[in-house]
């Protein structure tokens, strides 16, 4: 059986012109990073196959500390690379305060975001214009899938093994809310409820570490989404603050949705049944059934009774 309606059917809208060239700036701008982490990494691997090597700094302070120890031989050939690493960190900054301006004037609800630790103009800018207007989205929860963050599954009986995330979505912004998760972890993260939860988590070895990264990344895109539909300002310990005036941490109930309610009719609302009335539903279905039974016990009795040469009826009545 198939059924064609147009309530089953999702409207498939796509980005505006403006949002997706201001989502090309960010894209650019990751193919000018990858690009000066290729040069790097080559004036590395050249300068240490000759016995030397780079310390570790920044990317803007790399051309200065390699010029120091690269060998006279290798100068003539590295130094082109040099000054290429130097031009994509001046564009790269140019991209950086072009990105700042877009998220301050042409999306001002991107400052909610911003106020979480970790996350700045990239990424929120990269959220916003990634998933578009936040009501798209029914729950909150389900951006996490959205963005591939969600583990897999393949159940089979009793066997639920463990698996990896799904990878679903976009790339771009699956990798920035990691970078995110990294910095919520790391050293320098200021002490919110989402570090709390991602360090309790990380206890137990380096892969707990890294499926803790993952999993604040998930929560943090559900965060992101909540505060950008709701724009009301971010607390970094209400979790905490909950706990410690003796209320429960956990979220609101969410309220059911009424069916029917977008199509002019009336709202479904579920009755509810008394125990009584369960009772007697149970005892109408057993009178209903009882003649059936009986009737296929007798028709059974019959067959073996023919076999066995007596009269099954008279041992299975009807």
């Amino acid at each position: 059986l198939a059924r064609a309606d147009r309530e089953l059917l999702y409207e498939v809208k796509h980005r505006e012109e403006e949002e997706h060239a201001d989502l090309a700036v960010i894209a650019a701008r990751e193919m000018l990073v990858e690009m000066r982490t290729a040069a790097i990494n080559l004036v590395r691997g050249m300068v240490k196959s000759a016995g030397k090597r780079v310390g570790s700094c920044s990317s803007h302070k790399f051309s200065e500390q390699a010029t120091e120890v690269i060998p006279d031989y290798l100068r003539n050939a590295l130094a082109p690379m040099l000054e290429h690493i130097d031009e994509l960190s001046e564009r790269i900054r140019e991209y950086d305060e072009r990105i700042e301006h877009l998220a301050q004037t042409k999306y001002p609800e991107t400052a909610v975001l911003r106020q979480i630790s970790g996350v700045g103009s990239l990424a929120a800018l990269t959220f916003r214009l990634t998933i578009g207007r936040g009501e798209r989205f029914e729950h909150s929860r389900d951006v996490g899938c959205y963005v591939g963050l969600r583990p897999k599954r393949d159940q089979s009986g009793e066997q639920d093994p463990g698996l990896g995330i799904s990878k679903a979505g976009n790339p771009r912004l699956r990798k920035t809310l990691v970078h995110c998760a990294h910095y919520i972890l790391g050293r320098f993260g200021p002490d919110t409820d989402l570090r709390r939860w991602g360090l309790k988590l990380a206890e137990g070895g380096r892969n707990a570490k890294k499926r803790a990264i993952v999993a604040v990344a998930r929560k943090l895109a559900v965060l992101m989404h909540r505060l950008l539909v709701s724009q009301r300002d971010y607390e970094p310990l209400r979790q905490a603050q909950r706990q410690a005036v003796g209320l429960a941490p956990g979220r609101p109930r969410r309220q059911r949705r009424d069916v029917g309610r977008s199509h002019g009719r009336a709202p479904y609302r579920r009755q509810a049944v008394e125990p009584g009335g369960v009772l007697v539903a149970a005892a109408a279905l057993w009178r209903a059934v009882e003649p059936l039974g009986l009737r296929l016990l007798a028709g059974r009795g019959a067959r073996l009774g023919r076999l066995r040469g007596r009269g099954g009826l008279r041992r299975f009545p009807a």
